[in-house]
């Protein structure tokens, strides 16, 4: 049998051209950054998803759209592409959303500079084990919280709970506080978020993607929140 010559390697690069194929799915958003992360281009859904125009956007980077700890991390995550020029992916929470992150290296004739491009794909429900390797897939230790950032560390580990269907005299057990601790845990998220009761809690944290990471994963992201802290 005659040898077959190697296959060509596909260049680990991506462009906005290279994405354009997929551009326009609902809930994915994607962005190109340079070398410092200053933005140099993203598609429209990324613009709604961030609530300011393209050409506001355009120059911003990481730490001017998310607090200094949660773009550092990221940043790091994004060096670690460019380094190795492998590919990379992380779960993270962004704007109170699951997401899962994907970073390629920059085509450098795109924008005549090297730099990540990054694909960000809403998550929502629960896991789905069969579809994603969640074991290789590292999630990121500070959140993005937008209207979460409301809630304390210990309203987030209720609603968490409260959203995956356990009783308040479950959440007690599972958080060692009495049971009317936990109902004026729920009482308080319920005035705060705006929610008219713990359906729209439940429907709240499942679109989100909330559930859908594992309990060690969110109580580590709730225990990292910096603002409205509480017990």
């Amino acid at each position: 049998m005659t040898a077959q010559p190697p296959l060509p390697v596909q260049p680990r690069v991506m462009s906005p051209a290279m994405f354009a194929p997929f551009d326009g799915y609902p809930l994915v958003c994607a962005l190109a950054r340079d070398m410092d992360t200053k933005l140099l281009w993203c598609n429209d859904e990324y613009a709604r998803t961030v609530g300011k125009p393209k050409d506001q956007l355009l120059g911003t980077t990481l730490h001017d759209i998310m607090p200094a700890e949660a773009a550092t991390e990221r940043i790091e995550l994004m060096w670690d592409v460019l380094k190795t020029g492998h590919p990379g992916a992380y779960f993270q929470v962004w704007h109170d959303r699951r997401y899962m992150t994907a970073i390629w290296r920059l085509d450098p004739a795109a924008f005549g500079c090297d730099g990540a491009f990054i694909v960000l794909t809403r998550g929502f429900g629960e896991r789905e084990p069969d579809v994603i390797d969640y074991d290789h897939l590292n999630v990121t230790t500070t959140p993005h919280f937008d209207k979460l950032d409301k809630l304390s560390r210990r309203e987030l580990e209720v609603l968490y709970y409260a959203a995956l269907g356990l009783t308040s005299e479950e959440i007690s057990k599972r958080l060692f506080r009495a049971v009317k601790t936990v109902e004026n845990h729920l009482a308080s998220i319920t005035q705060k978020m705006g929610f008219k009761g713990r359906a729209e809690l439940v429907r709240f944290a499942t679109a989100r993607g909330i559930i859908a990471f594992a309990e060690h994963e969110w109580i580590k992201l709730a225990s990292n929140k910096k603002s409205a802290s509480g017990d």
